[in-house]
């Protein structure tokens, strides 16, 4: 894959950004919603990109292809390092319960024992308002700065922190609180809508249990343990390909251009071992009932039933 195809992808998602923002100026209040609409869809696309950033997808040099990784993730309010160490740990521990961080499900002992306010999170967070769970890891992982797994890198998140403020504070001084509204909170809502949506489907399915140490074998995991997800092919292209979860999954150096055919041929191979599901509202509302707690089995841990 020539490397000027992130950079353009990058620049792409730059210039809506700034006709976004230029818009808002000129635009009538009653169309500034719609503005953040489009901003929010695309934060999601710049997001993917900052995924591959983390991965070191984004360029061959290491501190290019950080330097354009936290380009893409300084409008969702993300410091690239701190995203991937989290997401390492998924990918090092996928499927394999309680390892794997992505949406862990709670038993019914541990859902039991939460106090009521946090039980009232994990439902929301697992429902129609699932942009809560990202919302909260987002706050989360940033609040761990000091943590001896960031010692290493913590000038570098340092640095990554302070370029979101600068960037939240550029908003603020140029379009004040309006501003802040509505480029930057409305927008981060569709965003953590758009990301929870995926995320949840992409690792939580009734046809997916959830293995322990003795029954876990990585690459079956990344395999049958993930859900193909089926995006709507303008959504796909917008978001630069970047959510094709199953190839990722198994070609994890592979650039985000290759991965619609190498997902094409995995689904052609694999055929119906392969769990797939569309991004859909319907479909997240389905498993959301269901995916909502589990109980321990030999294999591991199975979905409990319905809420």
């Amino acid at each position: 894959m020539p490397l000027i195809k992130p950079y353009l992808a990058l620049t792409f998602d730059l210039l809506q950004i700034t006709a976004a923002f230029a818009a808002f100026l000129y635009f009538p209040k009653f169309l500034w919603p719609l503005l953040s609409v489009w901003l929010g869809f695309c934060y999601f696309a710049m997001f993917g990109l900052g995924h591959d950033g983390g991965h070191r997808l984004l360029a061959r040099n290491p501190l290019l292809n950080d330097i354009l990784g936290q380009l893409a993730m300084v409008p969702v309010l993300w410091s690239l390092e701190i995203w991937r160490q989290d997401h390492q740990i998924h990918h090092r521990y996928t499927n394999l319960y309680p390892e794997d961080k992505a949406f862990r499900p709670l038993t019914l002992e541990q859902y039991e024992d939460l106090p009521r306010f946090s039980k009232l999170l994990y439902r929301l967070s697992r429902s129609y308002l699932i942009f809560i769970s990202t919302m909260i890891l987002q706050v989360h992982l940033h609040s761990l700065i000091f943590t001896r797994r960031n010692l290493k890198h913590r000038r570098t998140i340092f640095f990554q922190i302070a370029l979101i403020i600068a960037y939240l504070a550029g908003i603020w001084y140029i379009f004040g609180v309006s501003g802040l509204l509505i480029l930057v909170c409305l927008p981060q809502l569709v965003f953590n809508l758009l990301f929870a949506m995926i995320a949840f489907l992409q690792h939580t399915n009734p046809a997916i249990s959830l293995k322990s140490r003795n029954t876990w074998d990585s690459r079956a995991e990344n395999l049958y343990g993930t859900v193909h997800i089926q995006l709507h092919p303008v959504l796909d292209w917008y978001t630069h390909y970047t959510n094709h979860h199953l190839a990722h999954h198994n070609f994890v150096t592979m650039p985000a251009s290759q991965l619609p055919k190498i997902t094409s041929e995995i689904l052609d191979l694999h055929g119906e071992k392969i769990v797939r599901v569309p991004y859909s509202w319907a479909a997240l509302i389905r498993i959301s009932k269901v995916c909502f707690i589990v109980e321990k089995t030999p294999e591991g841990h199975a979905w409990l039933g319905a809420k």
